[in-house]
């Protein structure tokens, strides 16, 4: 995938620590986005900030609010470990992650009977995959849960996987583990990302890559750059517009 530097490099400015407050339009176009550090005016804006981005089309100021879209946030634990005592130039990876439109029926979260439930708390998918890293060390996981974006649950996984990968690879020995921690994995209803136009001229979405992010989101990126410089900003790739969802049919 393209580094930051890269972008750099092709003239883009990047800035951090900045935080978007709100969408702005005005008679149905894009004007901009509203900071802590004041307005930034564009032409185009592109919302893909993960679970947050049904938070910021409600915050779409000037022309009013636009629909959420149904996100889930999908928890994964992974475990850093430390240096291996041995060369290992291939993700070793389980098998058994299922495909996208099972995934997102295992991670739905349709209401309040959920919580009490407790579904949350139930993994959707735990496999091994094994990634090396560029300095000698991996990172192990894998695991993938229907979750609320601030409520974390099962805290168990990570002895889960570790005792998994103990019992499936037996040749790995006992690694250090520098570190274990959960990070979300955006998620939509279908288990599919979203990348397309808005109502709003100018404005476009892109996200839920879920598991899949770093398979697909140079390729949806792609697509949507295309759509938005060659037509209406809505890919060809119909299953990708956030048009199938309720709300936004006429977008």
């Amino acid at each position: 995938m393209p580094s930051p530097n890269a972008a750099r490099e092709a003239g883009a400015t990047i800035r951090t620590g900045l935080r978007v407050a709100q969408i702005f339009s005005r008679g149905g176009k894009v004007q901009g986005i509203l900071t802590d550090q004041g307005i930034v005016p564009a032409d185009l804006v592109f919302i893909a900030n993960g679970l947050w981005m049904s938070d910021l089309l409600r915050r779409t100021v000037g022309d009013g609010p636009l629909p959420g879209l149904p996100f889930t946030a999908g928890r994964g634990w992974l475990i850093q470990l430390g240096k291996l005592d041995f060369e290992l130039p291939w993700i070793v990876e389980e098998l058994t992650w299922p495909d996208q439109e099972e995934l997102g029926r295992r991670m739905r979260l349709d209401g309040l009977a959920d919580v009490a439930a407790q579904r949350d708390d139930q993994p959707a998918v735990e496999a091994i995959c094994l990634n090396p890293m560029g300095g000698g060390d991996a990172r192990l996981g894998a695991s993938v849960q229907p979750a609320f974006r601030d409520l974390v649950r099962n805290t168990d996984m990570a002895s889960r996987i570790a005792s998994r990968t103990l019992r499936m690879l037996p040749g790995l020995g006992a690694p250090q583990v520098r570190n274990v921690y959960p990070g979300n994995r955006p998620m939509l209803s279908d288990g599919l990302p979203v990348a397309g136009r808005t109502a709003v001229e100018g404005l476009f979405v892109h996200g839920g890559m879920g598991s899949i992010g770093m398979h697909a989101a140079p390729a949806t990126a792609r697509w949507l750059v295309d759509a938005v410089f060659s037509g209406n900003g809505s890919p060809a790739q119909t299953w990708l517009r956030p048009d199938r969802f309720p709300g936004w049919e006429a977008s």
